[in-house]
């Protein structure tokens, strides 16, 4: 699970798979962001939850 920004959302939404922006269009509300339960079910996924706490630990 994780929450982000919809700010930090934005920096990498189109550098993801569709996949892993459908999780973030689903996202649970949150202030200015949300949070999203992601699956992690391949290679890509697992490059894309990389990305995604790339930006969220900086």
């Amino acid at each position: 699970m994780m929450r982000m920004s919809d700010k930090q959302y934005g920096i990498v939404y189109e550098q993801l798979q569709k996949y892993s922006q459908e999780y973030i269009d689903n996202k649970y509300p949150c202030g200015d962001g949300g949070w999203i339960h992601y699956h992690v079910t391949s290679e890509e996924n697992f490059d894309d939850i990389k990305t995604l706490l790339s930006v969220k630990c900086s």
